[in-house]
């Protein structure tokens, strides 16, 4: 099996790449469901292709040290308790699996646009985490010092090149470009970090 993504969500996400404009997350997630004509008519491949990309948009990030239900910095947008009393997730990071991770892995190697960029990043560098505990009994996924650099990095464009959709978002990339730097105890991008949240507030 592998990922496919249908032609109309690939066009609108390299438009989105060539136009180096900003926007929000899960704005952006919307719009890519909506370019999608008959949810039922997709194959297996093309259905996890949406799952890679409109979920992938569509997590909240934690504002707070409280990341329930998973203990990731991505959560979900909505939750709801079915009749047999188990809480349901939208969208669910159990449901992501290797194939996904992969993807958003190598699209974090690929796409030019720094919020594409740390959106897939982090994301793979989270949901792997979370993938990992869930399967003890499997090979680990590799979660590289790196694929943690690439997100803060791409954090940091967005600001620089004035790519964040709000001071919002400004704000929230630069938080986390920071929480991320100082986990991985990587003291240049702290710095870089610091540096460019004094910068903007001065601004």
């Amino acid at each position: 099996m592998s990922i496919e993504i249908i032609p109309s969500i690939k066009d609108c996400l390299n438009a989105v790449e060539t136009g180096m404009s900003p926007f929000d997350e899960n704005n952006l997630s919307f719009g890519l469901e909506a370019l999608v004509d008959d949810p039922k008519s997709l194959t297996i491949n093309e259905r996890k292709g949406c799952q890679a990309e409109i979920f992938g948009l569509r997590f909240i990030t934690a504002h707070t040290d409280q990341r329930p239900p998973w203990n990731l910095y991505f959560g979900p947008l909505s939750s709801w308790v079915k009749g047999d009393g188990t809480e349901e997730y939208q969208p669910d990071a159990r449901h992501m699996d290797l194939e996904i991770i992969q993807y958003w892995t190598d699209r974090s190697e690929q796409t030019p646009h720094p919020t594409l960029r740390a959106r897939y990043a982090d994301l793979a560098w989270e949901v792997s985490r979370l993938w990992n505990n869930d399967h003890p009994s499997e090979a680990s996924i590799s979660r590289p010092r790196v694929l943690a650099q690439r997100a803060i990095g791409a954090y940091l464009d967005a600001v620089e090149k004035n790519l964040a959709f709000d001071s919002h978002q400004t704000w929230r990339f630069l938080w986390r470009a920071m929480e991320l730097a100082f986990h991985i105890k990587d003291n240049d991008l702290v710095e870089r970090a610091k540096s460019l949240a004094f910068s903007y507030q001065r601004e």
